[in-house]
């Protein structure tokens, strides 16, 4: 029955007095947690996270080392909460903006938005966890819904539409109980089993009190209406089907979606705090979604067609069994229909502000820019390999690969501002010189 349990779910985990003290680190870098050693429940996370290779930590004699790689959020453990910043994407806000826009939830659109990201300062988790609280709130003002469910019951009267062949094989002879099949106005469905259980995690899991509370009140009206533990997750993945009806409730599923996926559900119906859990974005995978969209709007207005993830197995070719001997997977393939060659764009979510680019990430880029270039000259024989810079403006460097002093591929190594280019694409009906910029170092021609 919907509500059950809920008064139980109203204790679990209302005070998590004592939370651990934060250390911060930004994105790809280390640091030495002196005195902080790993709990049981500690030690099973760190193992998870290191065979995942998003963060890795190693015991010393005096304390804890801390790796950062390009996942960006919040691990905490049982004694210390450690909290990796995005340092390419301009900071927390900034990176809310970027998954707000890219997984179309537009809740910053209808928020008074600014002001919020900027009140909530306990940690990247707890930004998501607000704006969830702001969308569900929204939904309860709209009205909760409910959905016709057919249901199969013995009832002494008819109901619906009574199931006779049952009827006659099961209650031959029986007229007090009728077998009848009906359908019944439920608000136990998935549109709000799923908000009721990624606001139970909120509860749980988010460091301000006062964010806490607020989580835990609407989780329990939630609660109240349905029942969590019967969310078919996978199936809230493959999508609800939106209508008038429930469209309403269309981000916070968005925004209940990101943060069951990335903060896990595993213990969130044990009773009482949980001391060590993760929640970390992938930003080598957000940075591919950005440069995507920000080429797609780059080049909308010319011929251009823009491939994400094209798998080729053409171009690393096995001669000797005549068949691919393995698929190329360059991030975007820009072509044109009255070109032959095309350019191929690798994206690169690292500090190539600070450092050369890795050899291995040049190789990769000339071998496209050979494979997808017509051969003729080292301008249709071009990549790019793109990456986040610190940088106020779009910086380019031209590398050439040489024969007998003849230039026979061209590689520009390309950083892009991230907030810059985030804020472009969130202004509507803006000018978007950054993503003009880009564009026409694509197309390898003046601006367009």
């Amino acid at each position: 029955m919907p509500g059950q349990g809920a008064a139980h779910r109203r204790g679990a985990g209302r005070r998590m007095s004592g939370l651990p003290p934060v250390v911060e680190l930004a994105e790809w870098s280390e640091k030495v947690l002196a005195g902080h050693q790993l709990g049981p429940a500690d030690r099973r996370l760190v193992e998870s996270e290191r065979r995942a290779g998003r963060v890795l930590f190693e015991e010393l004699r005096g304390g804890l080392r801390v790796q950062a790689r390009s996942w960006v959020g919040v691990i905490r453990l049982s004694a210390v909460e450690v909290r990796i910043v995005p340092k390419l994407a301009g900071g927390e806000a900034s990176l809310v903006k970027m998954v707000d826009l890219l997984r179309g939830l537009e809740t910053l659109a209808r928020h008074p938005g600014g002001a919020t990201l900027e009140r909530a300062g306990d940690g990247l988790l707890d930004l998501f966890i607000t704006l969830l609280c702001d969308a569900s709130d929204r939904v309860v003002r709209d009205g909760i819904v409910a959905d016709y469910v057919e249901r199969d019951e013995e009832l002494r009267v008819v109901r619906g539409r009574l199931l006779v062949d049952r009827q006659v094989r099961e209650r031959f002879g029986r007229v007090d109980r009728l077998l009848c099949r009906h359908d019944e106005r439920l608000t136990d469905i998935i549109e709000n089993q799923l908000l009721a259980t990624a606001l139970e995690l909120g509860a749980r899991r988010a460091r301000g009190p006062t964010l806490r509370d607020r989580a835990r009140r609407l989780a329990d009206a939630f609660a109240e209406v349905c029942e969590p533990a019967a969310l078919d997750l996978d199936a809230a993945r493959r999508g609800v089907v939106y209508h008038r009806q429930n469209a309403h409730y269309r981000r916070a599923h968005g925004l209940a979606l990101l943060v069951l996926d990335e903060a896990g559900i595993d213990s969130l119906h044990k009773p009482g705090p949980v001391e060590s859990f993760a929640f970390l974005l992938d930003m080598n995978r957000l940075f591919e979604e950005l440069l995507t969209k920000v080429v797609q709007v780059a080049l909308a207005d010319t011929t251009a067609r823009v491939q994400a993830q094209r798998r080729d197995g053409s171009v690393l070719w096995d001669a000797t069994r005549g068949r691919s001997y393995a698929r190329v997977i360059p991030d975007l393939l820009v072509s044109w229909e009255d070109v032959d060659a095309k350019v191929p764009i690798d994206a690169k979510y690292k500090l190539y502000d600070e450092d050369n680019a890795d050899p291995a990430d040049l190789y990769q880029a000339f071998l496209y820019a050979s494979a997808y270039g017509d051969g003729r000259t080292a301008a249709n024989a071009r990549a790019l390999l793109v990456y986040p810079s610190a940088q106020p403006t779009i910086g380019v460097d031209r590398l050439q690969v040489r024969r007998s002093a003849q230039a026979v591929g061209e590689l520009a190594i390309v950083g892009i501002p991230l907030a810059g280019v985030v804020d472009e694409l969130c202004e509507r009906g803006g000018a978007r010189p950054l993503c003009r910029e880009l564009g026409a170092i694509v197309v390898g021609g003046p601006a367009l």
